[in-house]
């Protein structure tokens, strides 16, 4: 476990960094599971998974469950349309305890929420 300061600054515990996750590409694959509650959270530490993901809007129930994997928040693009709203939700998944966002938007949003030093995958199904 890595000793880490969240977004908002305070300490906290993870499993990975983002930094661990740059440095695995290509050398170790990694598991990511999605949870819809904390129950199911909670099972993924017993399960060794790598990291989690989970809906923007469920970042602190999930957090209640697992406060030590590494948690991604979906952007969905139905919830937040605009610029503004998916800034507004990026800051607000990770203020609420998430590692990283995940959107499946174009170039220019993926390069707004970079711009603003928050770390974001993106989808390419």
């Amino acid at each position: 476990m890595k000793r880490i300061y969240n977004w908002l600054a305070k300490p906290a515990i993870r499993n990975l960094t983002v930094a661990d996750i740059l440095s695995y590409k290509g050398n170790r694959k990694l598991t990511q599971v999605k949870v819809n509650n904390a129950e199911e959270a909670n099972a993924c530490i017993e399960a060794d998974i790598d990291m989690i993901m989970c809906s923007a809007k469920e970042v602190e129930t999930i957090r209640e469950g697992n406060d030590v994997t590494f948690l991604t928040a979906s952007l969905g693009v139905p919830e937040f349309p605009t610029e503004t709203d998916i800034l507004k939700a990026a800051f607000n998944a990770l203020s609420a305890g998430a590692d990283a966002v995940m959107t499946a938007r174009s170039l220019s949003i993926i390069s707004l929420l970079a711009n603003e030093d928050i770390p974001v995958m993106v989808h390419l199904g």
